[in-house]
């Protein structure tokens, strides 16, 4: 990781082979493989390995199975923080969880959704995450989220309030509603004045197409990138110093009310 603001951040847009955890990895391997890759953060889209089931009693593994292996090996060859989804077990519950690993393949955060997609009835599989997670690195504040979680502007206000830097959001996230996905991530970006990392797949499982457009925003609502449709690993460079720069010209959080 860098010592300066500077940050290169990759997403990795793909389409998920539907509950093939074997398939997905060969595939992401192949995708990553394809191109000189250097990045300080490597983003996955929303349960990575087995895109967006309710199939948790077949899927789920504890936090340092066979997906958190494969990930913390990828993070080492690639010298790069990586970001993915899993379907989680803790006991007798599921969750729908988001990893954050350091470049030496060591798990810096565990954040678990706090809104489950009631409207899919993920709520009636998966256990809802009560805490918000934040990470310092070097310097550099980060909140995590996943997919529905972007529609409630309290938790993002949260991360706010603790000045985050950066907010990623994983998500398995349809084409019918990319409009919705497009608005909502520019405006938690603009409202929070923060850099606004989105990683959404492409594709298709049995009932859903996916929109893709991943996307990084930065906090005046500027779309830095956007991946469109398609299998891609998209990079761009972001800044941090250039979000104190904006805070300090519109201090805008200085006048937060009700948080």
């Amino acid at each position: 990781m860098n010592d300066n603001k500077k940050r290169t951040i990759g997403m990795v847009q793909y389409s998920v082979a539907w509950e093939d955890k074997s398939a997905n990895k060969q595939k992401i391997s192949g995708l990553l493989s394809r191109q000189v890759l250097s990045t300080d953060i490597l983003i996955f889209p929303e349960m990575t390995l087995t895109g967006y089931s309710l199939k948790a009693e077949n899927l789920a593994e504890e936090i340092h199975g066979d997906t958190f292996e494969y990930f913390a090996k990828l993070s080492q060859q690639y010298k790069t923080d990586v970001v993915y989804g899993l379907v989680l077990r803790e006991g007798n519950k599921y969750f729908n969880a988001l990893v954050y690993l350091s470049s030496t393949g060591e798990c810096l955060a565990l954040y678990k959704k706090i809104h489950p997609f009631s409207y899919a009835k993920e709520n009636k599989v998966y256990t809802g995450g009560e805490q918000p997670v934040a990470i310092e690195r070097d310097g550099v504040k980060i909140g995590l989220s996943i997919c529905y979680d972007i529609r409630f502007p309290e938790l993002f206000r949260y991360y706010a309030k603790g000045r985050a830097d950066i907010i990623i959001n994983i998500a398995n996230w349809p084409v019918e509603r990319i409009n919705h996905w497009n608005i909502l991530t520019q405006s938690r970006a603009i409202e929070n004045q923060a850099f606004v990392v989105a990683v959404n797949r492409c594709g298709s499982d049995p009932k859903v197409s996916y929109g893709g457009a991943s996307r990084i925003i930065d906090p005046m609502g500027n779309v830095l990138c956007d991946g469109g449709d398609g299998e891609k690993v998209i990079c761009a460079a972001i800044d941090v110093q250039e979000l104190y720069d904006t805070r300090s010209r519109y201090p805008f959080l200085d006048d937060m009310k009700l948080m």
